[in-house]
């Protein structure tokens, strides 16, 4: 099964570096270029084989045929987080990441195939910056998801109701460097090395923090100084811990009218398994006896030093969540067509918390710790999530169509745990978009969507007190028909 998964991310990361960030928490606002550039409305009308990751449904409104679209998406993302004059700024490169859908119907019965991006984020600040407290660490993260589906929809009505549904094959990967200080690190620490933590920012418990409880009352060490994560395979294709699991989506399409579509879709939360990564590191730096540092007895005299563990860290329960979705879409007679979807994503089910064990290697070079675990808890505490989308398409020849659309989220992350690593808290986005048929059979489609500069206060110890994201991305399609 390790080597499956391994094969599977390996694979999927062969395909694209998914690492985005988007204005619905982690997942992106849109799926093909046609509900990207509508601002991710994509729930009552034909969209192609992208229905896989909306409204399997809508596959049923397809003309009998077959067709192959072709995409490549680019992305670009730069979030900072300032502490008074201190200043922690990430700034992405462009990444770019390719999207495969084929979709087939004949009579009654459409069915497709699919290989998608699903979102994700990617952050790096710098060891210069105040997140580093001039230990000269890195704190990134890099969160990549992608689904390979196959979605299925019937004619249960001639020309009226559709009903369909889909089997996803998920995988996730995740690289997190992270560096835990001060009032937020402290009061994570159980009562024995820390009296009144409150663990309000989460929770450090297991036999290292047993062990350092037993060094403390011995004299061998003092205060805790930090506590630094590092599970990071330098990849921006695969990421240290990973792996795969299952989901689904079941939707249904209404024609009201011969110009009115309403439609709608459910998706499952993911069931994957554990994402474990086997080359993880934590640091614990903390003041040690100069005497016990030479070898000797305790002198008395404390230098902070640094004690760097090996072992095998796993990320459990790390899931994507379910949603709920649904939409209408209205095509006037003169040609133009508006689409407005509104969904709810249900982040308070599987972002309450990020649970991580790491557990250090048996051996001589993990020192006081060889064979101890930790069990970290950081509190999230995500709220659910309103969207609303609504796009437009405009017809300004027989070949050509423009396209604009805007949504706007809700924002799921509290202030009082938001952390810089998961600047998940963009709002909305603007977008447009067109699409070139120069054949009838064949069109050229582009997307542009933009995210403007949002900014958050923090109230959370692991972040500045001015916080904000912003983000660009776009969309080039080729789609082809044939019988």
């Amino acid at each position: 099964m390790t080597r499956c998964r391994k094969f599977v991310v390996t694979l999927a990361g062969a395909l694209w570096a998914s690492c985005a960030q988007a204005s619905t928490g982690l997942a992106f606002e849109g799926y093909g270029a046609e509900p990207l550039a509508m601002g991710g409305a994509a729930m009552a009308y034909d969209t192609g084989s992208a229905a896989a990751m909306s409204n399997p449904a809508t596959l049923g409104l397809g003309p009998e045929d077959h067709r192959i679209d072709l995409a490549l998406d680019f992305f670009t993302l730069r979030a900072a987080s300032d502490a008074g004059t201190e200043q922690a700024d990430s700034a992405s490169p462009i990444y770019k990441y390719p999207a495969f859908g084929w979709s087939s119907r004949k009579g009654q019965l459409a069915y497709g195939a699919g290989v998608y991006t699903q979102g994700g984020v990617a952050t790096r600040y710098s060891g210069r910056s105040w997140l580093a407290h001039d230990s000269g660490l890195v704190n990134s993260s890099q969160i990549t998801a992608g689904r390979f589906v196959i979605p299925v929809a019937y004619e249960l009505t001639p020309r009226r109701l559709y009903l369909g549904g889909s089997f996803d094959l998920v995988w996730t990967a995740v690289d997190w460097q992270m560096l835990l200080w001060g009032p937020a690190f402290h009061d994570m620490l159980p009562n024995s090395l820390q009296a009144g933590a409150s663990g309000r920012q989460g929770s450090m418990r297991g036999g290292v923090m047993d062990a350092l409880a037993v060094l403390r009352q011995a004299g061998e060490v003092a205060d805790l100084n930090y506590a630094y994560f590092d599970f990071d395979d330098g990849s921006g294709f695969t990421g240290a811990a990973a792996g795969v699991g299952i989901a689904a989506k079941a939707g249904f399409v209404l024609r009201v009218t011969p110009e009115l579509s309403v439609g709608a879709a459910v998706h499952s939360p993911t069931r994957l398994q554990n994402l474990r990564a086997e080359a993880a590191s934590l640091t614990v730096n903390t003041d040690v006896d100069s005497g016990v540092l030479a070898g000797t007895n305790p002198s008395g005299s404390y230098s902070a030093s640094s004690l760097p563990l090996r072992g095998t860290l796993t990320l459990r329960d790390f899931q994507w969540p379910a949603l709920a979705a649904m939409g209408a879409a209205y095509r006037l007679a003169s040609g133009p067509r508006l689409a407005l979807d509104i969904k709810r994503i249900f982040w308070s089910e599987v972002m309450d918390h990020l649970d991580v064990r790491f557990l250090a290697e048996d051996t001589a070079a993990n020192g006081w710790f060889q064979g101890q675990d930790l069990h970290w808890r950081l509190r999230q505490r995500w709220r659910d999530q309103n969207v609303i989308a609504l796009g437009g398409g405009f017809p300004l020849a027989s070949q050509l169509e423009l396209r604009a659309g805007f949504s706007y989220a809700s924002n799921p992350v509290p202030r009082d745990y938001l952390t810089p690593l998961l600047p998940m808290f963009a709002r909305q986005h603007y977008s447009v978009g067109a699409g070139y048929f120069f054949r009838p059979y064949a069109a050229v489609e582009l997307a542009l969507s933009v995210t403007p500069r949002t900014g958050y206060g923090g109230g959370s110890a692991l972040a500045g007190g001015d916080n904000s994201v912003q983000q660009l991305s776009w969309q080039l399609q080729y789609r082809y028909r044939y019988q």
